[in-house]
């Protein structure tokens, strides 16, 4: 459903594990490292205090800043874009995008999944509901996949693109001198894009959604991490990235959120391509299979 119908076929997480893979995978680590981060950091910063001071003023909003502040935050750092203040198509587009992979993506949600030859069965058919739901993910994909990355292209040839992770790779590859294949490698880039939009504003979201489920739950761990601010960093300023090394415990309460919650603790259901043997387990080849981190 999600591979074939969807067209989601262009994830490192949905393709399949061969060269064409491994490259993804091999440019997704060129651009997201540490050396990125420290590039972007200064932006980063500017936009978690937007977030901050938007949270005082109206805390009853706190999903609707967070949404919107991590969006501008993912796609600014990909593709240079500026977001609007309210209602952003690209944040919409891609909220609708994840809450339809969630529905897709869930063992057992449809029968094509179980029986592949269904993928032939036309739209117009009886029970054939998922060819409209795969039809309508694969329109938002390709806008996802298409529109922001044509847009760099496009500020790029009037030179005024915002510096950004595409623009930055998109600029090596015309002065990297053992590039093959161009085209090929733009692709991969316009895919890689894609997952960093797609990916990265759920999944941070998802995370901020978990901490402040956290500090409602637990009022007494909010009440340390707020003393410990206290203490280093006063009333009168926000936190920096160099207060960071200070606050221990801030630290311990954001990485046990990430294991307390983590982001798709099963990520995507695979099927084995061939017969393999797992400890003292024999799992036959075309078994589901999910990996689970908890």
């Amino acid at each position: 459903m999600l591979h074939d119908l969807c067209g989601f076929n262009w994830s490192v997480a949905t393709m399949q594990y061969d060269d064409l893979w491994r490259r993804h995978r091999a440019v997704l680590h060129t651009v997201l490292n540490k050396a990125t981060f420290m590039q972007y950091r200064g932006t980063l910063e500017r936009y978690s205090r937007t977030l901050l001071v938007r949270l005082h003023h109206s805390p009853e909003k706190f999903l609707e800043h967070s949404r919107h502040i991590l969006g501008a935050i993912i796609l600014g750092l990909t593709y240079g874009i500026k977001v609007r203040p309210e209602h952003d198509p690209f944040v919409e587009t891609s909220e609708i995008a994840a809450t339809i992979i969630g529905e897709v993506s869930s063992p057992g949600a449809f029968y094509v999944d179980v029986l592949p030859i269904l993928k032939y069965v036309p739209a117009w058919f009886p029970g054939a509901g998922f060819q409209h739901k795969a039809k309508q993910l694969n329109q938002y994909l390709q806008d996802m996949i298409h529109i922001p990355f044509n847009q760099v292209k496009a500020s790029m040839k009037a030179g005024k693109a915002t510096p950004s992770v595409v623009s930055n790779f998109l600029e090596d590859l015309e002065t990297r001198q053992d590039v093959e294949n161009f085209e090929e490698e733009e692709e991969i880039l316009r895919y890689i894009g894609g997952v960093m939009y797609l990916g990265g504003i759920d999944t941070t979201e998802s995370t901020v959604q978990s901490f402040f489920l956290a500090m409602i739950l637990y009022p007494d761990v909010q009440k340390a991490a707020q003393r410990e601010l206290d203490k280093v960093i006063g009333s009168k300023s926000l936190p920096s990235f160099e207060d960071r090394p200070n606050l221990p415990y801030i630290e311990a309460v954001v990485k046990e959120t990430l294991r307390w919650h983590p982001v798709a603790p099963c990520g995507f259901p695979h099927r084995l391509k061939e017969d393999d043997i797992i400890g003292e387990y024999f799992v036959p080849k075309g078994t589901v299979v999910m990996g689970n981190i908890w």
